[in-house]
């Protein structure tokens, strides 16, 4: 097991304490050291660093009735801003918001991400440098960038994004490091649906209690987010949730290898305007069973759909899971994802 020298233990600490503040919102310092089990030396000088940076303020003393009250600290939301991308097929959407997510503003360009390429990345560019200029006028600096993309990262690092037909001719890795070279920030860089996911976490049913949810998106391809025991599931080789090739019917073996009777399919099947309503509901009841049997073996708090979709599949899908399991549909994460449609 490797060491770790003071520095990175310092480091360490900071962010336990930073995470602790932030998720407080109001907290002494006392009860960060009772929490944490630091020494209150350790923290003062970490919280002294954080106030350098304009994230806390005081707010004077409470609690105590005997002695010195402890002053309670309280985080500052508005000091700095972050930008997220999030970068689809035919739309994209640029959010700013503050340290809790608020949104600030907001801008969006419909065009063909792969016809049209030069557009996409010349709208990209400009609208970061705008939203740079504005944050620093209003005194809350841009510090950071995200980008939601709509492929798995593992899949992107492997090139094969362009068997399907997603991300084609994009080096998304390239396309992160200009965007850093460009405005110097950090740039993370994340699938849609995970991010997707752990949004329904923050600000969705997570803040219920639930922490294991799957978000679902039956679009073009299907896909999915997990969320198991309150964080994001990756799965082994990090293509967890791509559920497009979910086998729901396959005629043979043949067909299987081939892609034939999967989610992917199905998902063309239904958006096609000529498949009679018989067929639509056995396919909605081939779906329901396979969703069932999937999300049965993780024994899931809440599965949460970001699309309006066929009432009979809630209807086939109830039939088979678990009672206590909560099926929603969240509209909030779906515009937080793609954008009103």
């Amino acid at each position: 097991m490797d060491s770790i020298d003071s520095s990175e233990m310092r480091t360490i600490n900071s962010n336990i304490v930073l995470k602790i503040l932030w998720t407080k919102r109001e907290i002494s310092r006392s009860d960060i050291a009772r929490i944490t089990g630091m020494s209150r030396s350790t923290i003062s000088a970490i919280i002294n660093d954080i106030m350098e940076l304009g994230l806390l303020s005081e707010l004077g003393s409470t609690g105590a009735k005997n002695g010195r009250r402890p002053v309670t600290l309280q985080f500052k939301d508005q000091t700095y801003s972050i930008l997220g991308l999030d970068i689809g097929r035919e739309r994209m959407h640029l959010i700013v918001s503050d340290l809790r997510g608020n949104e600030l503003s907001r801008q969006t360009l419909i065009c063909d991400l792969i016809l049209d390429r030069a557009k996409a990345s010349e709208w990209i560019f400009e609208a970061i440098r705008q939203e740079q200029d504005i944050a620093g006028k209003q005194a809350r600096p841009l510090i950071g960038i995200g980008l939601a993309i709509p492929v798995p990262i593992a899949l992107a690092k492997s090139g094969r994004d362009s068997d399907l037909n997603l991300l084609p001719g994009w080096d998304i890795f390239a396309f992160r490091e200009a965007i850093h070279r460009k405005f110097q920030l950090p740039v993370l860089m994340e699938n849609d649906m995970k991010l997707g996911a752990l949004a329904e976490l923050r600000w969705g049913r997570g803040k219920s209690g639930s922490a294991n949810i799957a978000v679902i998106k039956l679009g073009q391809p299907p896909k999915a987010g997990l969320i198991i025991d309150g964080k994001i599931h990756q799965g082994a080789h990090g293509f967890a949730g791509q559920i497009a090739n979910v086998i729901l019917r396959p005629d043979s073996m043949e067909s299987a290898e081939a892609g034939v009777g999967t989610l992917r399919t199905w998902s063309n099947h239904m958006n096609d305007p000529a498949t009679l309503p018989a067929s639509r509901e056995e396919q909605c009841f081939l779906l329901a069973s396979s969703l069932s049997n999937m999300l049965a073996l993780l024994d899931l708090d809440e599965v949460v759909f970001i699309m309006d979709f066929s009432k009979r599949i809630i209807q086939f899908y109830r039939s088979d899971l678990d009672q206590d399991t909560s099926i929603l549909f969240s509209p909030s994460i779906w515009k937080m994802i793609n954008g009103d449609i």
